[in-house]
């Protein structure tokens, strides 16, 4: 019963993170996460535009650059003045996140299942 009722609990603590920690611009995602330095297990939803997608580290990750999600009505316009501007200029408005593949196990046969880690580039 104490495992159940803690199950719960964690459920709900969960969706109350979600419910809260939920974000439409890139500018306040990014002072929420330098301010808050939330742990691990805390559950931060961006929702944006994708802006591009590559993978990284010899095919090992796949890295999403998003910009706000109020630039969809625009977004040809904003990607291009993006492109004009360089790199440090452009971290204001853009957000990155690298999914890293799952490591495999040696002498394991690969796997479709893949532990994730996320890490934000702010």
């Amino acid at each position: 019963m104490n495992l159940l009722k803690a199950r719960q609990e964690g459920v709900l603590q969960q969706k109350e993170e979600e419910a809260v920690n939920l974000f439409s611009r890139v500018g306040d995602f990014r002072e929420f996460i330098t301010t808050s330095q939330p742990a691990a297990a805390v559950t931060v939803t961006l929702t944006c535009c994708c802006l591009s997608s590559e993978r990284v580290n010899g095919g090992r990750g796949t890295r999403v650059t998003c910009v706000d999600a109020r630039q969809h009505g625009v977004f040809e316009p904003t990607s291009s003045a993006l492109d004009d501007l360089m790199t440090l200029a452009r971290k204001p408005y853009i957000v990155q996140v690298t999914v890293w593949d799952a490591k495999p196990n040696k002498g394991s046969r690969p796997t479709l299942t893949s532990n994730l880690e996320l890490f934000c580039n702010i």
